[in-house]
């Protein structure tokens, strides 16, 4: 009767991390590595040059599935 008296607090999964107990994370030693000053420059976008990707998609493979697959839509 005595053990079913007492309350047990609920016990935190095997493996988990208190609150309590939680490390702090350490601060870097030596000086911070340097961030470069600006990021490098993408070439711009004019659309002069046709997407080849999608023109290939379109032109072959689509075509070429629904012949394989007897698809009419």
């Amino acid at each position: 009767m005595a053990d079913a008296d007492k309350k047990e607090k609920p016990k935190a999964p095997q493996g988990a991390k208190s609150p309590q107990g939680a490390k702090q994370p350490r601060a870097a030693k030596g000086p911070a590595p340097a961030a470069p000053a600006t990021p490098a420059a993408r070439a711009r976008v004019t659309g002069d040059m046709p997407p080849r990707l999608r023109d290939r998609f379109r032109m072959a493979v689509i075509p070429a599935l629904m012949k394989e697959r007897g698809y009419t839509n």
